[in-house]
């Protein structure tokens, strides 16, 4: 998901040609994802959310670094903690705890 955030640059729009090829693969096949533009975004969400969590984790918390990592500014990654409910994230992983 790194990545795609990275490759979007400033689009708005994700398509199918953005995503992974295993991503788009579960959703032809039907496995847990279906093709619903709802569950497919909830998906995408929990995927990015992941993505923040994890970079926030291995940047220390360090919020200037995770932002430069992600290609979104530290803004974006901000509102990002909030929507996402990880400020406590954010806290554990500054203190050296990671979850």
């Amino acid at each position: 998901m790194e990545s795609l955030v990275v490759l979007m640059g400033t689009r708005n729009t994700v398509t199918m040609g953005d995503l992974p090829a295993e991503f788009v693969s579960s959703i032809t096949m039907g496995e847990s994802i279906s093709t619903d533009s709802g569950t497919i975004l909830t998906a995408l969400e929990g995927a990015e959310r992941d993505t923040v969590k994890s970079t926030i984790n291995t940047r220390r918390g360090n919020l200037t670094q995770a932002a430069e990592k992600l290609g979104i500014a530290k803004s974006t990654l901000y509102q990002k903690i909030k929507e996402y409910g990880l400020a406590q994230e954010v806290a554990n992983a500054r203190a050296g705890l990671s979850s």
